[in-house]
């Protein structure tokens, strides 16, 4: 099941379809580890945006690998990058919306 929203940037309208969550297995089995994000990762914007992410010694941010997969939400907007125009640098004002929620968090 899909779902559909509709999003504004500044004067630009649009709607966003997303497909439900899909968990893609790894193609062999992957070892249970926790891997540190790159210096250019490890950026404070990232601490907001995504809530997989966790933080280790010295506020390094780091991904726990399970072994189980990387979940993936293909959506489908009726928008181009360059209808944005200069409104299109991070944060997006939509972007929260556009980005997975995890609903196991508080």
């Amino acid at each position: 099941m899909a779902s559909s929203l509709s999003l504004s940037s500044s004067s630009l309208k649009f709607t966003v379809r997303r497909c439900e969550p899909q968990l893609v297995p790894p193609a062999i089995p992957t070892p249970h580890e926790v891997k540190l994000l790159s210096d250019i990762d490890d950026q404070e914007a990232l601490r907001t945006t995504f809530q997989w992410l966790r933080e280790g010694p010295r506020r390094k941010l780091m991904v726990d690998c399970t072994g189980e997969g990387a979940m993936f939400i293909e959506p489908d907007a009726d928008v181009t990058l360059d209808q944005f125009g200069d409104d299109l640098h991070h944060p997006l004002p939509c972007f929260h919306r556009l980005t997975p929620i995890d609903k196991t968090k508080g």
